[in-house]
């Protein structure tokens, strides 16, 4: 079986789409929990490359129990069928992760059992991230980290440890657009940020009054752009 197991992980590694492999590129460790795996393409990969060396999976429903099963065939793998993190004990892995679901419904599995979270989280919501980075500052999680990759949407991955004190990461920005839009993304100008901000401008524009709100705080945002593009070329001029 050992072997079985040291020939199947130095096969090629499964190819990941942008989101997964940006999720992927925030997790290494010796033990992983993955929640929502339905193929289990991340686990797969992250054993394949020996980024970590062992996965518990766990899936509330049967059928992407089953895919994952199949996939993770002779790998170190634990296998769960239950609900988020009433299948999982404090302790059992060192990081945890959650891709492709809605930022409430991530908040939700999250916010259900606080005590058996791991020190480390790598989150991937569908839609906006704003309710995860409001819910990390609250539970006492830092942001660490954070990026964008381009699927049928843009997406955010941000990377989470426990850690006491206030988040430095909201230092020097405003507080309201760096949990709607990112403060790494902000400080970083990344520019998948800036499509979306120029994506999302014209439509609230068009919801007039009923979008002035969110339509100031993406200007704030653009304007921290802006600015950060501003101070970078008084800082390296060109020759």
């Amino acid at each position: 079986m050992v072997e079985k197991k040291a020939r199947v992980q130095k096969q090629t590694p499964v190819r990941l789409e942008p989101r997964l492999q940006a999720v992927a590129d925030f997790i290494q460790g010796h033990t992983h929990l993955d929640i929502g795996s339905d193929h289990a393409l991340l686990p797969k990969y992250l054993l394949q490359t020996q980024r970590i060396k062992k996965v518990v999976v766990i899936e509330k429903h049967q059928q992407p129990f089953e895919n994952a099963k199949t996939a993770l065939q002779g790998f170190n793998a634990d296998l769960r069928l239950g609900d988020g993190l009433n299948a999982f004990q404090k302790g059992e892995a060192e990081s945890l992760s959650i891709s492709g679901m809605g930022a409430e419904k991530i908040a939700r599995i999250l916010q259900a059992h606080p005590e058996r979270l791991p020190a480390k989280l790598t989150l991937q919501p569908n839609d906006n991230a704003r309710t995860l980075r409001v819910w990390a500052r609250n539970a006492g999680f830092h942001l660490q980290a954070e990026t964008m990759a381009k699927g049928f949407w843009r997406y955010s991955i941000l990377s989470f440890e426990k850690r006491l004190g206030d988040d430095p990461a909201y230092i020097h920005v405003n507080l309201e657009t760096a949990l709607t839009y990112g403060p790494h993304l902000l400080k970083s100008k990344h520019p998948l940020l800036k499509e979306e901000l120029e994506y999302q401008r014209p439509y609230l524009q068009g919801l007039g009054k009923h979008g002035a709100k969110q339509l100031k705080i993406l200007e704030e945002a653009l304007n921290v752009y802006k600015n950060i593009v501003a101070r970078m070329s008084r800082e390296n001029p060109l020759p």
